[in-house]
């Protein structure tokens, strides 16, 4: 069961009967498949995308994604958490669990490279605190839309969330505008979305479990993501 919370900071701009185009709607990752093992709010943010060197494959589909040999080593900078995107992105969307070399790494899930040739990828870093200064985002212009899907995992008491944000008042005091619960998924995925306005300068998103994460094995193990939607 999806939840639905908006918050507006402006006031609707008067009606105008001429057509307008269509609104330009791109998402963005704040983090994806978000391994949790924090009791505090921790503040996380993706950093920009980066294009991988070498190229890669698997064996069949496949976690276990290796170098394509004579190359560049492709994971020399690539560490566990990181979100990447293999070939063209449509549907290879992974983020490495372990790392065992600069030319062999696991994903959260099984994939097809199964090429002789290989596929390029891109690769961001999620950077990740629970200081007055981490996880700040600096969003585009437009309205913006923050979602949070708890994937899978086994959190007592679920996932708890908070949304900060600062505004374009100049003051840059952070503003607490939402906290809630997200209840342990089950067999379908649980999330919450919530409506940020045009005002907002930059913001963050706080995660923690509610009560204790008995276990990270297999569909015990965390995945979530928080992802930004802004409309221009």
């Amino acid at each position: 069961m999806r939840k639905l919370f908006a918050l507006a900071f402006v006031l609707a701009p008067a009606l105008c009967y001429a057509q307008l185009p269509p609104a330009a709607r791109v998402d963005r990752n704040i983090v994806a498949k978000y391994q949790l093992d924090s009791a505090s709010y921790i503040y996380c943010v993706t950093g920009p995308v980066q294009q991988g060197p070498g190229r890669v494959k698997t064996t069949g589909s496949s976690a276990t994604v290796t170098a394509v040999a004579g190359l560049d080593d492709p994971f020399t900078n690539v560490a566990v958490g990181d979100e990447l995107i293999f070939g063209s992105g449509i549907g290879t969307e992974r983020v490495v669990t372990a790392r065992a070399s600069a030319t062999s790494i696991t994903v959260d899930s099984a994939v097809n490279l199964n090429d002789t040739a290989g596929f390029q990828f891109t690769y961001a870093h999620p950077s990740c605190g629970t200081g007055a200064t981490d996880g700040w985002f600096i969003p585009s212009a437009g309205k913006h839309t923050v979602t949070i899907v708890y994937r899978q995992g086994d959190l007592t008491g679920g996932l708890d969330f908070d949304i900060e944000t600062r505004t374009r008042s100049g003051i840059g005091t952070a503003l607490q505008v939402l906290t809630g619960n997200i209840p342990v998924t089950t067999a379908l995925i649980n999330g919450t979305t919530v409506v940020l306005g045009e005002t907002t300068n930059s913001f963050r998103v706080g995660l923690r479990y509610n009560t204790a994460d008995p276990s990270d094995a297999g569909a015990a193990a965390e995945q979530i993501d928080v992802v930004l939607s802004t409309e221009r």
